[in-house]
């Protein structure tokens, strides 16, 4: 096993559902910075409490069962912005932008020694998403990128999944020419770990995850990847 990941996650859960297995059999150590973990969205309505503090102990269950550390910007997602999430022609919010900015590179600044790090290819639909990715296209984290071992990992489910409503680019065209591994999951451990955000994934949705794609990926781009994201097209 590698010593260190270190995974930008847009929101609790997404590093899970998208590489939660290849995490969990390839590194003794995981860490997940959660930028937008302020939330009121949640898949039914029966939770008596905040849902951001819900959210987290589903987080504490994947820490007490398999060993991850998660950090948390407190940052609003789109449900607290009061914006819809499946709208891709939504501008960016400049001082989102700024402070997931302010926030993930504090957070890069204080590992030490070696180590892998997970970033989302994640390219329209979801504004928490993408914001989450095109912010390494910032000229501080280019800089960052060209000294440091990074992947990108195929956000889902919204990477592969088409909306009738609302095309999608799923940035495929961009990674053509990318080094691509694929990771087939252990369905009963990836289902075990999915259990955990019971707030969030149906049992149609983790099917999805588990038997429609049963499979991660990641990618290992060059640092210019991130420069060509900013650019929103659709398939």
């Amino acid at each position: 096993m590698n010593i260190e990941a270190i995974v930008i996650s847009p929101h609790i859960d997404d590093a899970i559902i998208s590489i939660g297995h290849t995490l969990n059999q390839r590194y003794d150590k995981i860490t997940i910075l959660n930028i937008f973990n302020l939330s009121q969205e949640i898949i039914n309505q029966t939770i008596p409490r905040s849902v951001s503090q819900y959210r987290k102990e589903e987080d504490q269950i994947i820490s007490k069962n398999y060993g991850y550390h998660f950090r948390y910007a407190n940052l609003p997602d789109t449900s607290l912005r009061n914006i819809p999430w499946n709208n891709p022609s939504i501008p960016i919010d400049m001082g989102i932008l700024n402070a997931s900015d302010k926030w993930v590179w504090k957070q890069l600044q204080s590992f030490n020694g070696d180590y892998d790090l997970f970033i989302p290819a994640s390219f329209n639909l979801h504004p928490d998403h993408y914001l989450s990715t095109v912010l390494f296209s910032r000229e501080h984290y280019q800089s960052f990128l060209k000294n440091h071992n990074f992947f990108i990992y195929a956000d889902l489910p919204y990477f592969f999944q088409k909306y009738p409503r609302s095309p999608q680019h799923n940035g495929i065209a961009l990674l053509t020419n990318e080094i691509k591994t694929r990771i087939n999951i252990s369905q009963e451990l990836k289902r075990k770990m999915l259990t955990a955000y019971s707030s969030q994934i149906s049992i149609q949705r983790m099917d999805f995850l588990t038997i429609s794609h049963p499979y991660e990926t990641i990618w290992k781009p060059n640092e210019l990847f991130f420069i060509h994201s900013q650019t929103r097209c659709y398939e």
